[in-house]
This record gives C-alpha cells, structure tokens and sequence, in this order.
C-alpha cells in the first residue's frame, strides 16, 4: 500500500536478478563437480534408460510436439493475470516494449534453460534420489557451504515473493479506485 509501483518494480528486479543468478551458478557448479561436459554426458549415459536419453522418449514426436506447444503458450497466462497486466500498462512507449522483450526472453532463456539442464546433472549427481522434485534443494545442500545455500534458497522465496507483492499492488490500487479514495486524496 506505501510502496506503490516503484517499489514493487525494484524489488522485482533485484529478485529476478538473484534468480537469475542461481540459474547460472548453481548449473555451473554442478557441472563443474559431475566432471565438466564430458563427465555430465557420460554419466548421464550410465544413469538414464535409452527412453530417458531420447527427446521422444519413445512415442515419435509427441513429446516433442507437446514441448513446443507448451513453450509456446507460456506467454498466453500473462495477459489474463492483473498483476502481470499493470506491467504492460507502465510501458513508456514502443522502444520500452521492443527493450521489454528482449529481457524477457533472454531472462527465460537463461532460467528455465539454466533449470532444465540443472535436472539432468542432478540426475547424474544424485542418480537415486527419492523425490526429483526436491532435486534444487538436494544439489544447494550438498554443493554449497550453509550461508551460500541460504542465498540461493532466498532464489526460491524471490519467485513466491515477486508474484505476491505484485498482487498486493494490484489489490492495493483496486480497493483504493473502487473506494474512490484516489478521487478523494490526489
């Protein structure tokens, strides 16, 4: 409510920077420790089935076809979402549009890339895992010192923490428009 928009977009960037930066270090050195490229494929070759190593993973294409599909859609979520649309609105002009989406298509490149590849070699590292899903938090532990693992688990609240400040600006800006309090107090 007392930050306004600014606020919200500092914090943003400070918290995607910190995400970014995970995606980058943590895959780097998980890398580094499964023994470099050629450590990281030939260990992924003794743990994977010829199923796992294939990109249709057995069913020809489908796979493939629904990898796309769903890359592709991922930009249709944003403009249904309040707290994602009030970003588009405070775009200064065509400039900052083009400038906005180079940045977020280099900023999913880099995370989800920087994730993905993050699973394959925590796959090699930690082949008997019981739960993959848990696969950031095991590497982070295991690769880290506990200061070094606490920042990069801060990564983790920065995503949950980014979308919940944005939506209690939007929340904050539609009570105080529908109570025409904006109206009341220029």
């Amino acid at each position: 409510l007392l930050g306004g928009f600014w606020a919200v977009s500092v914090t943003d960037t400070v918290q995607g920077l910190l995400m970014a930066a995970t995606a980058l270090l943590l895959p780097a050195v998980a890398l580094i420790e499964v023994g470099g490229v050629t450590g990281f494929l030939q260990g992924l070759h003794q743990v994977s089935s010829e199923d796992q190593l294939s990109l249709s993973a057995g069913t020809a294409g489908l796979v493939a076809v629904g990898f796309i599909v769903g890359g592709l859609s991922i930009g249709i979520g944003p403009y249904g979402q309040p707290h994602l649309l009030v970003r588009f609105m405070a775009l200064r002009d065509e400039r900052a549009l083009r400038q906005a989406r180079l940045l977020t298509i280099a900023w999913y490149l880099v995370v989800f890339l920087g994730m993905c590849f993050l699973g394959l070699v925590g796959h090699v590292l930690h082949a008997d895992i019981d739960n993959p899903e848990t696969i950031f938090f095991v590497l982070t532990e295991s690769l880290f010192t506990p200061i070094v693992g606490a920042v990069l688990l801060a990564a983790v609240l920065s995503a949950i923490m980014s979308t919940a400040d944005s939506q209690l600006l939007v929340a904050a800006s539609a009570i105080a428009h529908d109570l025409g309090l904006g109206r009341r107090k220029p």
